[in-house]
């Protein structure tokens, strides 16, 4: 499902991504489409994306966000993003009742099932964060793929979703 809706701030949350640093931010949004029959959810595959934009259109410029959650977690997307502009900055003042337009899901960058071979997913910053939503749909499918996760940041203290990094870690297919 493919389409433009209006997404009324409602039941969303706004939390750092697991980052000391306070310009990385994770949004989570429900997922129930206003345009479809109730209780109708957006389907995604794990690496898709959706694009994001203000209905006063300021700034002018849509932005394309992954999403950073799995299919397999149902009722809400997660994006995560760094408040380095002036569009990141406004979505990260967003309050309930506010509008966004979302697009999407969209994008072939995704997690295909039918590929037995072992994985290595390269990323820096919150580029983890379409890997974060493969990596957790394969756990949690128990797809039989090894994946190697390799990850660059500046600092230590750059690196997002520690703790479920070290989740992964524990886990003998990752």
């Amino acid at each position: 499902i493919c389409e433009n809706f209006t997404y009324v701030v409602g039941e969303f949350t706004l939390f750092p991504a697991g980052s000391t640093h306070s310009d990385v931010a994770t949004y989570l949004m429900n997922t129930v489409m206003p345009t479809l029959p109730a209780g109708t959810e957006m389907e995604f595959v794990a690496g898709q994306f959706v694009v994001v934009m203000f209905p006063d259109k300021n700034p002018p410029y849509p932005r394309s966000y992954s999403i950073a959650s799995a299919p397999t977690e149902k009722g809400f997307i997660e994006i995560t993003f760094k408040k380095e502009g002036v569009f990141t900055q406004r979505l990260s003042e967003i309050k309930e009742g506010d509008e966004l337009i979302i697009n999407g899901p969209a994008g072939h960058f995704t997690f295909d099932e039918r590929i037995k071979e072992d994985l290595v997913l390269i990323a820096g910053g919150t580029g983890i964060a379409p890997f974060r939503g493969m990596i957790n749909y394969a756990l949690n499918k128990n797809v039989p793929n090894n994946i190697c996760l390799i990850l660059s940041v500046k600092t230590p203290e750059d690196l997002l979703y520690k703790n479920e990094i070290k989740k992964w870690q524990a886990n003998k297919k990752i």
